[in-house]
């Protein structure tokens, strides 16, 4: 006697299995959208602060080819910054509207984007202090400037 016993899945069986499948599907596009937006933030953090030590970098190079880190040679506002350097190059570092530009006499170049705020203030002869604000951030350094003579 034949079975009337058919092989395979009911309707219900396969739209249960296809919602469960959808779940699983939508959980790993979140998954993966908020790791891409962790990594990408992660990146771009990075690369701002690589920018910031470049920054930084640069500074305490031009400091010390200045002729002197006294004035009029160095040349010190909120938001501005002007080194004379021993052959006589002008440099000036600039802070407007969220940019940071290095301008000398041939070329302006922006080295950081997106600062809230950067502040150059001297406390004494001797002492240079740079302040930068970005987001969450502030990244502050002093620079002694009699030290930059041996650098």
């Amino acid at each position: 006697m034949p079975s009337n016993k058919k092989n395979g899945f009911t309707l219900v069986e396969i739209l249960i299995a296809t919602s469960i499948f959808a779940v699983i599907c939508v959980g790993l596009i979140q998954v993966t959208q908020t790791f891409g937006k962790s990594a990408s933030k992660a990146i771009a953090t990075s690369a701002s602060q690589d920018d910031i030590a470049q920054v930084f970098i640069s500074l305490r190079k031009e400091l010390a080819l200045a002729r002197e880190l006294d004035w009029p040679p160095l040349k010190i506002n909120e938001q501005r910054l002007e080194i004379e350097s021993v052959n006589s190059e002008k440099v000036r570092y600039q802070f407007e509207q969220g940019i940071l530009s290095k301008i000398s006499e041939d070329r302006q170049m922006k080295l950081i984007q997106g600062l809230e705020n950067l502040s150059f203030y001297r406390h004494d002869s001797k002492l240079l202090e740079i302040k930068l604000e970005t987001g969450d951030k502030v990244l502050q350094t002093k620079v002694y400037l009699p030290n930059l003579r041996g650098f």
